[in-house]
């Protein structure tokens, strides 16, 4: 918005001291009043400063009063593990899959199972929960111990182990957490312990990535 002058003078004419001090003063008005307007800016400015600086401070010292001296040291290993968010474990995706059915399986015996058509298609690592269950042999003395196995866990896992004591079939069930690298693959091994036969259920319902 453009501002004029109270007096306007035409070249050739005199112009009249008390019409040209008006104008003087006029600009002078305006210029006041222009840097009124700017201090009143920088003062907001300067609160809204203030007030960033203040909310800062109370940020910091409540970092500053977070104790974390009853968390033992694997558990704040386990923090700065998880201060970068990249890293941190995926939620656990629900999905159905059961790889056997009342399967046989004879002693020293290692049944091999893919997850490739379970777990997504990429490299990365996955736990997965699975639930197991064991029926053995119904004569006395009949025994059966399963493990599982994949590529990131080098020794089998016990899931199952039966012992027949009377004349009776015998039956166990279990759930265990299993990490499974790019392979894919879950083995189901029939250690030499026991005797008679065997059969097992295997199937998976949950899993997440993991690093």
């Amino acid at each position: 918005m453009a501002y004029g002058v109270p007096y306007a003078f035409v070249p050739g004419t005199k112009a009249k001291a008390d019409e040209v001090n008006a104008n003087f003063n006029d600009v002078l008005s305006k210029i006041e009043d222009t840097n009124t307007r700017i201090d009143e800016v920088n003062t907001s400015l300067s609160e809204v400063d203030t007030k960033i600086q203040s909310t800062k401070e109370e940020l910091d010292e409540q970092k500053l009063n977070l104790d974390l001296s009853n968390i033992s040291s694997a558990g704040q290993k386990l923090f700065d593990a998880k201060a970068n968010a990249s890293l941190l474990d995926g939620t656990w995706a629900v999905k159905y899959y059961k790889v056997a059915d009342s399967t046989s399986i004879s002693l020293n015996t290692t049944k091999t199972y893919s997850l490739s058509s379970y777990l997504p298609k990429d490299s990365s690592k996955y736990e997965v929960r699975c639930s197991f269950w064991l029926s053995g042999g119904s004569s006395y003395g009949d025994a059966a111990q399963i493990n599982l196995q994949t590529d990131l866990i080098s020794s089998y896992t016990p899931v199952g182990y039966i012992v027949t004591r009377e004349n009776a079939a015998y039956y166990n069930a279990s759930n265990a957490f299993l990490l499974v690298g790019k392979d894919r693959q879950v083995k189901v091994f029939r250690t030499s312990f026991g005797s008679g036969s065997a059969k097992f259920t295997l199937h998976f319902d949950a899993y997440r990535k993991v690093r």
